[in-house]
């Protein structure tokens, strides 16, 4: 998981070397509440001890040199959470430099230990600026003022976002917590509220008033006293068995702000690992329906295709077998038809003196050969239209005619009677009957 990032940033002097090696030392034993730092690896333990041991000895332990940064490491544990947490100590000339005329913006001129810097500030998840009150308080000179409150102001609107965390902590309150009272009044009365309104009359209006940021007031050593040095001159240094003050308050805020950032690690991971695994199934959805595309067109072209083809061929003889069966029926229907004998109801005068009769006579080159009689009979048809057969007896052989009519219509029959015995046309009608 990624660890959250902790820069501690603060003007020369303001104290950043020693408050973090107090509050490393003060909550290297887990608290009531389970805070814990508990020092990664032998150089952050190592740096710690030495600045301890220092401060126990009276001694001030050397400001962090310009252009230098600190790395240090801890496991972090506080309300059931565990991260390694880092601190970066920056030199206080490096803030100034880079902020007190904007240089920060031009980062193609900076050098890489600049660009180190401000990468390491801007990319931080929570930032703990310290400021020293004695740059506000009996300072003679106006102008450093001014600056001092420039610093800090440019340096807070240039890391404001919406997800870091920022507290801005001012050290040495033990000492000028009477001179605040004295000239502003009592805390309890609002002094300290009066003396960011006069003192930083800017930082308070942007950042303090609004309650953008945390603020608090600390004093990593609480109780000093005056040593005469070697060369005769006074100095105050940390008296052995010191105690400290507020940092109970801050240490909660940056635990609080460290679980929170896990937190919102965790589920920045956990948003990821959704996209990541939605993503990979969605994948799996693509690969596994283009294999099945794949796979049915390979058989819709080796199996399906040539079977459709083939069935496409035999349905066709079919069809064509179907239609030309179809239509030679419809035509043998219909012959049929015509040749469907429809003898009734037909009306077929019976009565001879109604016949016509007809004699032929072929002749050859001298004399006729043969004599041939017709009779033509009335037939009414009735019914529907066909085939109508016309029964008739020639010399007491049966015979008939086939003759189509339409519905209604009556017609003459032509029935050949034959050969007349002789050329008597009267005499020699052979007998011809009609049921």
């Amino acid at each position: 998981m990624d660890t959250p990032q902790i820069a501690l940033i603060g003007t020369e002097g303001s104290g950043k070397t020693v408050l973090t090696a107090v509050l490393a030392k003060r909550f290297s034993i887990a608290t009531p509440d389970g805070l814990l730092l508990n020092p990664r690896g032998a150089k952050t333990m190592k740096y710690i001890e030495y600045v301890w041991n220092e401060l126990q000895n009276g001694r001030w332990v050397p400001s962090t040199p310009a252009g230098q940064m600190f790395e240090l490491k801890w496991t972090f544990q506080y309300k059931g959470k565990s991260s390694e947490m880092r601190i970066v100590d920056t030199a206080g000339q490096d803030l100034r430099k880079l902020y007190s005329d904007e240089g920060y913006k031009d980062i193609a001129n900076l050098s890489e230990q600049d660009k180190k810097f401000v990468e390491y500030v801007h990319n931080s998840d929570i930032l703990i600026v310290l400021v020293n009150l004695g740059d506000f308080i009996g300072v003679a000179e106006v102008g450093r003022k001014i600056e001092n409150q420039a610093v800090l102001k440019e340096f807070l609107e240039s890391v404001q976002n919406e997800r870091r965390q920022i507290a801005v902590v001012f050290t040495q309150y033990d000492l000028y917590a009477p001179v605040i009272a004295q000239q502003y009044g009592s805390f309890e009365d609002g002094g300290i509220d009066i003396f960011f309104q006069q003192e930083l009359p800017y930082l308070y209006s942007g950042h303090i008033q609004c309650k953008e940021i945390a603020l608090f007031l600390v004093a990593a050593i609480n109780q000093t006293e005056i040593r005469t040095r070697s060369d005769g001159k006074t100095e105050r240094v940390p008296k052995r068995g010191f105690t400290s003050a507020g940092l109970d308050d801050l240490a909660e805020w940056i635990g609080n702000a460290v679980v929170g950032e896990i937190q919102h690690i965790e589920a920045e991971n956990a948003r990821l690992q959704e996209e990541i695994e939605a993503a990979r199934k969605g994948d799996e959805r693509r690969k596994w329906w283009a294999n099945a595309l794949e796979t049915a067109e390979a058989l819709f072209n080796n199996v399906v295709k040539p079977v459709a083809t083939r069935l496409l061929y035999i349905v066709i003889v079919i069809v064509i077998v179907i239609v030309c069966r179809f239509v030679i029926e419809a035509i043998e229907a219909e012959h049929q038809r015509q040749l469907t004998l429809r003898p009734y109801p037909v009306l077929i005068q019976n009565d001879e003196t109604k016949w016509s009769w007809e004699y032929k006579c072929n002749k050859g080159i001298f004399d006729c050969w043969e004599h041939i009689a017709c009779a033509y009979i009335p037939v009414w048809n009735e019914g529907a239209a066909g085939n109508i057969r016309v029964s008739f007896t020639v010399q007491g052989k049966t015979m008939y005619k086939d003759v189509f009519f339409n519905k209604g219509e009556s017609k003459w029959v032509e029935v050949y009677v034959g050969d007349l015995p002789n050329h008597d046309e009267a005499g020699g009608r052979p007998k011809l009957s009609v049921p």
